[in-house]
């Protein structure tokens, strides 16, 4: 609806979320950014 390509959390609070997220669909991305994305298109 608002035309984006991406969502990300970010952040992730802990692994446990991040495995939530992950489950779903997402990839996380570590390091310095931190964060849980997923491709829209």
């Amino acid at each position: 609806m608002i035309g984006a390509s991406q969502i990300r959390i970010m952040n992730p609070i802990n692994s446990k979320v991040r495995s939530h997220y992950e489950s779903l669909g997402f990839t996380y991305v570590g390091g310095k950014s931190d964060y849980c994305t997923m491709d829209l298109a």
